[in-house]
C-alpha cells in the first residue's frame, strides 16, 4: 500500500478547483471593468464631437445675427441656392475692400437643414451669397442633428414679418446622440442679438 509522505508538495483536487473558480471570478470582474471603461471612453468621444458641432453652429449663428440688417425668410424658400425652405435667412452687408470700392454689397446668409444618409439625421448648412451672385457658398456648420428650428424672434411668434424687426433670435438645435447607449440627444438654444438696426 502506498502512503503519502509528509514532504510531498502539491495541490489537492479541491484546492485546484477552488483556485480555478477564484481566477475565473477575477477575470470576469476585470473584463466587465475593461468593457465599462471602453464604453465610457466612446461616450466621452461622442459627447466631445457633439459639443464641437454645437459650438461651431453657435458662433456662426451669433455672428450672422449680430450683423443682420433684415430677416428675409423664416421657414420659406431662401434667396441663396435651391433649397425648398430656410430655417432663417439674414440680409446684411459686407465690408471687404473690393466691395467698398464698388459700394456696399448686400449679403444674404441662409441656414438650411438637409437630410443625411443616416436615417433621422440632418446637417445644418450656412449658405452665403450676394445679390450680384445668387450661387451660394455652402458651409456645413453642424452635423448629426435631429432638428434645427427658429424658436424665437424677440418672443415666441416666429414668422418672416415678426422677425423682420426683431433684435434677438433663438435657434433651437437638437444634436443626435451618435451612440444611444452612451450619448443621448441634446437640445441647445443658440442665440444671436442684432447690433445693426
Amino acid at each position: 500500500m502506498l502512503s503519502r509522505r509528509q514532504d510531498d508538495a502539491g495541490f489537492t483536487l479541491v484546492e485546484l478547483l477552488v483556485s480555478i473558480t477564484v481566477l475565473g471570478l477575477i477575470v470576469s470582474a476585470l473584463t466587465f471593468a475593461f468593457t465599462a471603461v471602453i464604453g465610457a471612453s466612446r461616450g466621452t468621444g461622442a459627447s466631445t464631437a457633439q459639443s464641437f458641432e454645437l459650438q461651431r453652429a453657435a458662433l456662426a449663428f451669433a455672428d450672422d445675427a449680430e450683423g443682420a440688417k433684415a430677416v428675409t425668410a423664416v421657414n420659406s424658400p431662401p434667396t441663396c441656392g435651391g433649397d425648398a425652405s430656410a430655417v432663417v435667412e439674414f440680409q446684411g452687408t459686407t465690408f471687404d475692400a473690393g466691395a467698398l470700392a464698388a459700394g456696399i454689397t448686400p449679403v444674404v446668409v441662409a441656414y438650411v437643414l438637409r437630410p443625411t444618409p443616416t436615417a433621422g439625421q440632418s446637417e445644418l448648412h450656412r449658405l452665403t451669397c450676394s445679390a450680384a451672385s445668387p450661387t451660394p457658398t455652402d458651409q456645413v456648420v453642424a452635423r448629426a442633428l435631429r432638428s434645427a428650428t427658429l424658436t424665437g424672434c424677440d418672443g415666441p411668434t416666429v414668422t418672416t414679418s415678426t422677425c423682420a424687426a426683431a433684435a434677438s433670435f433663438t435657434l433651437t438645435v437638437v444634436a443626435a446622440g451618435t451612440d444611444t447607449k452612451y450619448t443621448a440627444d441634446r437640445s441647445v438654444a443658440l442665440t444671436g442679438t442684432r447690433r445693426i438696426s
